[in-house]
This record gives structure tokens, sequence and C-alpha cells, in this order.
């Protein structure tokens, strides 16, 4: 038996090793955007280059380790503040103005923590558009604040009724 007791306890001691989920690629850059905050501040803050920033927004990069941990808490904040500025909007009634015609873009609460940390999980399609999403409005798949980023350009479709 090559281990010994300390170093056993001491990778235990760090909890389960799990990656972090982020938010896809192109979400990433349009929260750093949207928050306004340049390249070069947001990878100086994180302690990475601004070309690996550029290599992470556009998917040819995947981050890890602690980058990742401190990615997704920076991106996980930006969208907590984001959120708090949009108009709060539930899925049934999201439901009932797709029923009666009246569907506007309009912004949905996202699924908080108990520390006001919005819950992510692994990309699954939006309700809305299809499009994969990390965030979770009343445990579905939808994009931050509910707004969708179609894949062609136009208006995003209306919902459909949701399973």
């Amino acid at each position: 038996m090559t281990g010994t007791p300390d170093a056993i306890g001491a990778l235990l001691g760090t909890g389960p090793r799990r990656v972090v989920p982020l938010p896809e690629p192109a979400e990433r850059e349009r929260l750093r955007v949207a928050y306004g905050l340049a390249k070069s501040e947001t990878a100086q803050a994180l302690g990475i280059s601004a070309s690996t920033l550029t290599a992470w927004e556009q998917g040819r990069r995947d981050p890890q380790g602690e980058g990742r941990a401190a990615y997704a808490r920076l991106l996980e904040g930006i969208a907590a503040q984001l959120a708090a500025e949009l108009p709060v909007e539930t899925l049934p009634e999201r439901e009932a103005q797709a029923e009666a015609g009246a569907v506007e873009q309009q912004a949905v609460m996202l699924d908080q923590r108990p520390d006001g940390s919005l819950v992510m999980a692994d990309a699954a399609p939006c309700v809305q558009c299809g499009q994969p999403s990390v965030y979770r409005a009343q445990g579905r798949p939808m994009h931050l604040g509910g707004f969708c980023r179609p894949p062609v350009p136009g208006p995003c479709p209306p919902p459909s009724l949701y399973p």
C-alpha cells in the first residue's frame, strides 16, 4: 500500500471534485459585455491573458481547475446582478400570455440558491428557443432573464406550453 493516511485525509478533506458548470462560450462573452467589462480587465482579475479569455469565450479552450471556478463565480455574479435589474415574470404568467397570443420578450426570474447565487446545471435546450442554456427557471432550462439569442436573425419564437 503506497498511500498514507495523511495523504488520503487531505484528498477527502477537499471534498468531491466536480466540474463547475459554465454557460456556453457565446453566453460568457455576452454576459461580460452586457455588464460592461473589458476583456483586458476581466482577464487581469482572473489572472489570465486576454488571449486565454478570448479562447474561453470562443469555445476554443475550456477553463480548468481554480481558474474555471473563479470564472464560473464571476459569470454567476454578473448574471445575478443583471437579472436583478430586469423585470420579473414567472413561467405560468408567460404561459398564460402565450395562450392569449400576447407574448412579448420579457424577463423571467432564474432559480437562485438561498445565498442568492444562480442555479446552474449541465447545458440543456432552452424551453423558449432550443439553444443550450445552463441557467434554470422553475427547474427548466432558460437563458438569462428569459432573453434568447436566436440562431438566425429575427425574433425569438414564442414559448410553447411547457411539459
